[in-house]
């Protein structure tokens, strides 16, 4: 319900994956496969993975492990500033644990793109226009 993606296992897995010396090519199934909705265009997908890779593959994986390790769980009851909690249908983060998380804290908003909409991980360069409207009117009322 939390959002956990990972085992123990399949952490450490996917971060020597990542720092191995296939990290590139892992690299690009993963930003092909779970961070874009299938519209996503080719041409801003490779631009995506371009971007990723200049990030070196044995930090991607160290960073990896250490956000995939934490445990937010006693944390996020604490936040005590307005917040918004923003995920998608196709995210490999389940709505159901975004609306988990909103729950946790008091007076969070939470807002879900639909698939059709962008709502991969990253659909804030899916759908723009829809994410800042969703954001700006939420500082402005914050």
């Amino acid at each position: 319900e939390a959002g956990a993606i990972f085992s123990p296992q399949s952490l450490h897995e996917t971060a020597a994956a990542l720092a191995g010396p296939g990290g590139d090519k892992f690299t690009a199934g993963l930003v092909n496969d779970m961070f874009f909705t299938k519209s996503y265009p080719g041409s801003k997908l490779r631009h995506a993975l371009d971007q990723n890779l200049k990030f070196p593959r044995e930090h991607a994986a160290a960073l990896l492990l250490d956000h995939g390790a934490q445990d937010w769980r006693d944390t996020i009851p604490r936040i005590d500033v307005p917040t918004l909690v923003v995920g998608g249908e196709a995210s490999f983060f389940t709505p159901k644990s975004q609306r988990w998380i909103a729950a946790q804290i008091r007076g969070a908003k939470v807002e879900i793109f639909g698939a059709g909409e962008g709502g991969g991980h990253f659909m804030f360069m899916e759908n723009p226009g829809k994410f800042n409207r969703i954001a700006l009117d939420f500082l402005a009322k914050a």
